[in-house]
This record gives C-alpha cells, sequence and structure tokens, in this order.
C-alpha cells in the first residue's frame, strides 16, 4: 500500500465505521456551529482515513479511523468533498487508531469510554491493561477502574453517563454484585460520596463475609433519605394544596407553604428574574454571534466577488491588448 498521504476525497467514497465510540448529535448546538462553520470556512482540520477494499463486491473505498462529526457536518452543509490523510493502517488495528484519536476528548462519557477499552482490549488479545495504558499514556489502575464501570446494570450505568452519578459512587456501586446495586440506587443520587462510598464498602464486606462463611448476607436496613419529589407532584401540590390543607392551619400558612414549594421549583419572584436575565443575556449573545457570523460570510463574499471582478477586468483587457496587436499585425 502506498506510503500515507494527503489528498481531497469524495465524501460519498468514505465508510463510516459503526462500532464508532460516540454518535453524531445533531440536534447540540455545537454539531449546529461545526456545520455553519464548514459551509463557511471549508474543512480546516483534515480527516483521517485508511484504503480498503470491500470483501464481496472488491470496490475499493475509503474507512473513516478519525473525523466523523467533520463528514457527517460537510454532508449536511451539502459539501461534496473533504481533506483527508490517507494513513497506511493495517485493518485490524484500524478500530484502535480511532478509538485512540478520540480517548481523551471531554465528550466521550464515562460508561462508553470503558465499551470502548474493553473493545480494544478484544482487537488485540494478547494486549495487556499495562500496554494499553503505555499506548493511551494513562495509568494501568485508571484502565481497571473504568473497565469496572462494565459491571453496572445497565439503568445504573446510564445515569452515570448522564452525569447524575458520580465516578466516584459508581466505582464503588460496581464492586457490588448487580442485583445489590440498585438498593444503593437513591444514596447514591442523594448521599454525600465519603457517607455513600463508606456504607457501600460496608455492604461490599458483609456479603464477602458472609460468602465466606457460606450464608447470604443480612438484608439491608433502612435507611432515611432526603429525596426531592418528582416535579409533576410538587406543580400539583402548587395547583391544589392538597397537602399544604392538612398540616396547616391558616391561608397564611397555606401561602407560606406555597411560597416554599415555588422557591423549590425555582418559579419564586427572585429567582425568576434571574432565570429571565441569564435567558436574555443567552439570547443576545447567541444573536450577536449569527449576526457577526453572517457579517464575516458577507464581507468574504464580497472580497471574493472584487477579486473575481479584478481577475474578469484583467482577462478583458488583456484580450483587448492581444486583439489590439493582432489587429495591428495584419493591417501591416
Amino acid at each position: 500500500m502506498a506510503d500515507d498521504k494527503m489528498a481531497v476525497i469524495k465524501l460519498a467514497e468514505i465508510r463510516e465505521n459503526k462500532a464508532a465510540l460516540r454518535e453524531v448529535d445533531r440536534t447540540s448546538t455545537a454539531y449546529a456551529e461545526l456545520v455553519d462553520s464548514i459551509a463557511a470556512e471549508g474543512i480546516l482540520n483534515p480527516i483521517l482515513v485508511r484504503e480498503a477494499v470491500d470483501e464481496e463486491t472488491g470496490a475499493s473505498y475509503f474507512a473513516l479511523v478519525d473525523g466523523l462529526h467533520r463528514v457527517a457536518a460537510a454532508k449536511d452543509a451539502g459539501i461534496s468533498e473533504i481533506p483527508a490523510l490517507i494513513k497506511d493502517i493495517v485493518a485490524g488495528k484500524a478500530l484502535i487508531a480511532q478509538w485512540m484519536t478520540n480517548f481523551h476528548r471531554i465528550e466521550t462519557k464515562p460508561h462508553e469510554y470503558a465499551q470502548a477499552l474493553r473493545r480494544m482490549l478484544s482487537a488485540e488479545p494478547t494486549l495487556t491493561i499495562t500496554e494499553l495504558a503505555g499506548r493511551l499514556t494513562i495509568a494501568a489502575s485508571f484502565i481497571s477502574q473504568r473497565l469496572g464501570l462494565l459491571k453496572l446494570a445497565g439503568p445504573i450505568a446510564k445515569l452515570v453517563d448522564d452525569g447524575k452519578i458520580s465516578l466516584v459512587k459508581a466505582y464503588a456501586l460496581a464492586k457490588l454484585p448487580e442485583e445489590e446495586q440498585g438498593n444503593f440506587l437513591d444514596l447514591a443520587m442523594t448521599a454525600p460520596a465519603t457517607d455513600f462510598v463508606a456504607q457501600v464498602q460496608e455492604r461490599e464486606k458483609a456479603i464477602r463475609e458472609a460468602k465466606r462463611q457460606g450464608k447470604d448476607a443480612k438484608p439491608i436496613e433502612f435507611v432515611v433519605v432526603a429525596r426531592i419529589r418528582k416535579m409533576k407532584d410538587m406543580q400539583a401540590e402548587l395547583e391544589n394544596a392538597q397537602y399544604a390543607s392538612e398540616i396547616c392551619d391558616s391561608e397564611d400558612q397555606i401561602a407560606g407553604f406555597k411560597s416554599g414549594v415555588m422557591w423549590a421549583l425555582s418559579l419564586d419572584e427572585a429567582t425568576v428574574a434571574q432565570r429571565k436575565a441569564e435567558f436574555d443575556a443567552r439570547k443576545l449573545a447567541k444573536e450577536e454571534a449569527t449576526a457577526r457570523r453572517v457579517k464575516e460570510r458577507a464581507a468574504k463574499k464580497a472580497t471574493k466577488a472584487a477579486e473575481d471582478a479584478v481577475k474578469a477586468a484583467d482577462a478583458a483587457a488583456k484580450y483587448e491588448e492581444e486583439a489590439a496587436t493582432a489587429a495591428a499585425s495584419f493591417e501591416s
């Protein structure tokens, strides 16, 4: 295969990797801005591809290694070609190369990260955690911790990826049997990390000790944990004051109770005013940014039009000069 090279290739000749580390979120603001940028400026950072051949049809194509978001945005921007670095990568190592180009980006979610680690280790059966750590320039203990997240139950893993359960708590929770994890879900979302980790470690110790003795661990005792009520329940109470009527003795007390609910829902006057001010500021900033992009695009178009006009004028003048020279030669 030829040496690595730069080229402009057709998007139609690129095939995306179905096992990409992250999917493209076309609804995000960052993606919309990327589409706008590419439409105005083109692709400034080349993608990475490798040459491949379809085993069934024998057709040649480019397998995408890095640049999924740029490829998607280029398509949405109506662009048909894209600059690319065509790298000589052995097919068996292409997935690892792709993941490594994306691995340290902030958008990668913890459980996605763990799944990618497992795929990388599976892609090279002889690859050890220590060797992988060297390639990624991270600690082997960090990789082991992330791989531990794969032991989390599916719904809990999603809460971790959504940022509703911190990684410190997730690491502790992953050490429990899957059937035990749900018992600590409320604590994971509400309790301080130090208290939560201590309780989980205590439960883990109890399970280990019971197993050593050939017994089942004792059931978990009930512990009262503060938990925010569902939004719909709080809104219903704000409208109907059913619970307030049961515990309050006067209209003034009910009004005070409802004021507390409004504060909890961020609907009190001061909070609403602050939220509106923040909304107006974000809206203004977005409008200014949009106006700036429009102005920049218009300026570039005007500059290009002026350059084209100068070129056309130069070409016309050159043509007239050549015509005059030819006419003079003909007359003489």
